[in-house]
């Protein structure tokens, strides 16, 4: 059974429903049964798949969407031993399909290949999620692509709260949004210490943290490349934090850090790791791909390896 989870404003607002349109005729020239539901609020997501998932047999989830639907999705799921995923990118940033080497619409806008390897049905990799714990709270949420605290998850904050993002997105360019909004946050970081441990072994300490990711893919927020060595196949995660530069040291690293070569500069902290815990002095936002809730002042942070089997 397929089920299928479409949020179509996803592409930048422009409501289009041709891929929907393709997967079903592809799966109905199978006789292929599936389902469609057309809300992504995270809410209904969990209710809407745990209406379905009090059976024996397997599961296909399709998500047609961007990053934020495919963590909607992956956080709503309870037996990945029953599930099978993919996903149709259509998000204005599409992190998680740049980082699996999977084409975006921008890139296909037919997505023949990828439509035929999901009404095909086959597992073709096993890949790994991440979880954070918000620990004074004790409650988790799953990512895929990353997640992190600081600067990247308040740009999100900022940009999820913005009138001005429905603006752009009518006009293909919700990108504008987060330029605009990242250079406003860079200008007001707060001075906050940091304290973070890598497997419970390597301990880095810094006296005014501007963000730490926590990478599952290289790209975060569109196409940046934070950590060119991560891997969503590899059973572990990979830090990219930034700290201790004042704003003119901060503003070269960006074009570098877009082209994953700014390891070498100062203020730049970087690894592979399986847990992370990171302390704050003070509680700032986090996010789990680009997905803002809450602030925290305290995670920890740990891989789950090869838990989520693809059909792409």
């Amino acid at each position: 059974m397929y089920f299928i989870i479409a949020n179509p404003a996803a592409q930048s607002g422009q409501q289009d429903n041709h891929l929907l349109q393709k997967l079903e005729s592809a799966l109905k020239a199978r006789q292929q049964p599936y389902f469609t539901c057309f809300n992504a609020r995270p809410a209904y997501v969990k209710k809407f798949i745990k209406s379905m998932d009090r059976g024996t047999g397997e599961i296909k989830l399709v998500a047609i969407g961007g990053d934020g639907t495919i963590n909607s999705v992956i956080n709503a799921i309870e037996d990945f031993n029953r599930v099978s995923f993919a996903f149709l990118p259509i998000g204005s940033s599409n992190d998680l399909a740049r980082g699996l080497g999977i084409k975006d619409i921008n890139k296909d806008p037919s997505q023949e290949e990828n439509l035929q390897k999901i009404v095909a049905g086959q597992v073709t990799r096993k890949i790994d999620l991440g979880e954070l714990t918000y620990d004074r709270s004790g409650l988790s949420r799953r990512f895929a692509v990353s997640c992190g605290l600081g600067f990247d998850a308040a740009v999100c904050h900022e940009v999820n709260e913005s009138k001005s993002k429905n603006f752009f997105n009518r006009f293909n360019q919700g990108k504008l949004t987060y330029g605009a909004i990242a250079l406003r946050e860079l200008a007001t970081i707060p001075s906050c210490k940091a304290r973070i441990v890598l497997d419970d072994q390597q301990v880095i300490h810094i006296n005014k943290l501007i963000f730490a990711a926590c990478m599952n893919t290289p790209y975060e927020g569109g196409g940046f490349k934070f950590a060119p060595d991560a891997s969503a196949e590899n059973g572990c995660l990979n830090l990219a934090a930034i700290g201790d530069l004042n704003l003119p040291q901060m503003l070269p690293k960006f074009p570098a850090a877009y082209l994953g070569k700014y390891y070498q500069f100062k203020g730049v902290h970087h690894g592979p790791f399986h847990k992370m815990q990171i302390k704050l002095d003070q509680p700032l936002w986090v996010h789990t791909d680009g997905e803002v809730t809450r602030k925290s002042s305290e995670v920890s942070v740990k891989c789950l390896p090869r838990v989520l089997k693809m059909l792409i």
